[in-house]
């Protein structure tokens, strides 16, 4: 489709995909010494696995999190790693008046990371 002769307007990222507990969202404007810490302090205090969750360029902060994680603990932690296409949905203003506005859907990649303790570590 022809965007030109249109104002694009990129809906907020779905935050549905994904259905276990406490996510961490890693967005554009996320801090990444917070996400470390608060994957740190999820680890220590809540559970025994933190559940985070990249969208397109972001996932490379999300790999960074998860290096620094696995720096700190070493071979305590254990990871999966999922990769997710997500369904985005822009909407197409016309800057014409007798246009109607238009949706488009594109694709983007997207990222789910679990990292846990391994059984060995869990109780020691």
């Amino acid at each position: 489709m022809d965007v030109e002769g249109y104002d694009i307007y990129r809906r907020e990222t779905p935050k549905t995909s994904i259905t276990e507990g406490k996510v961490i969202y890693i967005n554009k404007k996320s801090n990444l010494m917070y996400l470390i810490d608060k994957c740190i302090k999820s680890l220590e205090r809540t559970s025994d696995s933190v559940l985070f969750f990249a969208l397109g360029s972001q996932i490379n902060k999300a790999c960074l999190v998860l290096g620094e994680l696995q720096q700190r603990y070493g071979l305590t932690l254990d990871f999966d790693i999922f990769t997710k296409t997500e369904k985005m949905i822009d909407d197409l203003i016309p800057y014409a008046d007798d246009e109607d506005i238009e949706t488009r859907e594109r694709l983007k990649s997207a990222m789910v990371f679990r990292v846990y303790r391994r059984e060995d570590f869990i109780n020691k």
